[in-house]
């Protein structure tokens, strides 16, 4: 009897199936051991970095600095600096910008002036600072002071006709505050401005910006020195000069200039202005009060023309002589009884004292016909002010009363004063 042996009932197809999912879970398996190993060691490794921006950079050793020199930091930094630092991965992560401090310390001063300082870096433990993206900064330290300088003009441009001529520049500010360190400061002698006016026909006001000069006429341009107005206004008179005539005229009010003989030493004056304050200047006045002039006699009279214009001609005085035909004077005496009061303080008596002598110019035939009874002498007290009892000298207001007489007046009708006594 024949044995027949067992037989495998897995075919070879089967088999290699097996074999090749094996194989992958191998691969895979040591493909994530390798990719889980070299993930564990970028996590940990001690070369990761990480960048922070705008660390504010703070400043020590201020105190110290205003103890030890009497120095101030000319200017408030507010200064930043990018920091990178490096460390094992699981440290760097946790660092905020918070955890970094940057710093200067002025401590190290020794001498006034712009010192460089060296810019401190912290990073939190585990860390360290690879990188920074400023490492030094240089700052001004000294006393700060202020100084006022007047404004001068500099450079100097223009163009005028030849009957016209520049006055004074005149600055609005006249002076500029400039500020900054003590020993900058001492460098400047002074401030000026430039002006380019072009062709001028008339006077002008321009904006023009300030300079500040060292002693070799150099300009200084200093970041910490600061100037209260960098631009200023400048006001430029252009002036006119003209000869222009004489006039003289008789303002008294009592006779015309036709009536009158004027005669005048001067027949023109040289004045000068502006060109808009000459526009309506064509003859300069003399104005002459015959009511206190004397007749026939020569008055000294002051050229002194108004409105801003001045003379500028060789002759400081006209000398002119006032004729009227047929005028006399006439003296007239008025007691102190017939001088009158007006307005009396209450609780006072008021007593006058003295006569006064009147003059009375005018026609002769209206004059002769003339009495004292014509003409009113009187004290106004109510322009005399607060007076206590006492004597007084006060000045008297004198009128010509008849209204039928014309052609004459009270020669220097302001002179007369007469003593009052108050009890």
């Amino acid at each position: 009897m024949k044995t027949i042996g067992n037989k495998s009932s897995v075919s070879p197809r089967r088999t290699d199936k097996r074999r090749v999912t094996m194989l992958l879970t191998v691969i895979v398996a040591v493909v994530s051991a390798i990719v889980l190993w070299f993930y564990a060691l970028d996590y940990d490794s001690p070369d990761f970095s990480k960048t922070f921006t705008n660390i504010s950079i703070t400043v020590t050793g201020e105190e110290e600095l205003r103890t030890s020199l009497g120095y101030t930091l000319l200017e408030e930094p507010d200064l930043t600096v990018d920091v990178t630092i490096v460390g094992k991965r699981t440290e760097v992560n946790q660092v905020r910008a918070s955890d970094i401090t940057a710093s200067i310390d002025l401590s190290s001063v020794v001498a006034a002036g712009e010192n460089k300082f060296t810019v401190q870096i912290s990073a939190p433990n585990g860390t360290a600072v690879s990188s920074q993206s400023v490492s030094e900064l240089r700052l001004y330290v000294d006393n700060f002071v202020s100084r006022q300088f007047p404004l001068q003009t500099g450079n100097l441009t223009y163009t005028l006709s030849a009957d016209m001529y520049l006055d004074a520049v005149v600055f609005s500010p006249a002076t500029v505050c400039v500020s900054g360190p003590e020993s900058e400061l001492d460098k400047i002698v002074g401030a000026y401005v430039d002006l380019e006016l072009g062709e001028l026909v008339n006077s002008v006001k321009v904006s023009a910006p300030v300079k500040l000069l060292d002693a070799e006429g150099a300009e200084i341009n200093n970041a910490y020195i600061l100037i209260g107005s960098r631009t200023v206004s400048a006001s430029v008179g252009v002036y006119v000069e003209r000869e222009v005539p004489v006039r003289v005229t008789l303002v008294g009010g009592v006779y015309s200039d036709d009536t009158a003989v004027i005669t005048c030493d001067l027949r023109t004056v040289t004045l000068r202005g502006t060109v808009e304050q000459m526009e309506s200047v064509t003859e300069y006045v003399i104005e002459i009060d015959e009511t206190s002039t004397a007749f026939d006699l020569p008055i000294k009279v002051l050229i002194n023309p108004d409105g801003g214009v001045i003379n500028s001609g060789t002759a400081e005085y006209a000398t002119v002589t006032v004729t009227i035909p047929d005028i006399g004077s006439a003296r007239f005496n008025i007691d102190s009884e017939s001088i009158g009061i007006i307005d009396p303080p209450e609780g006072y008596e008021v007593s006058v004292s003295g006569d006064v002598t009147v003059e009375v110019r005018g026609l002769y035939d209206v004059i002769s016909g003339m009495t004292s009874d014509d003409i009113s002498v009187y004290v106004d007290m109510s322009a005399l002010g607060e007076l206590s009892k006492g004597v007084y000298a006060v000045p008297v207001t004198v009128e010509i009363t008849n209204e039928e007489l014309s052609g004459v007046f009270i020669y220097n009708r302001n002179a007369y004063i007469v003593r009052i006594t108050l009890k």
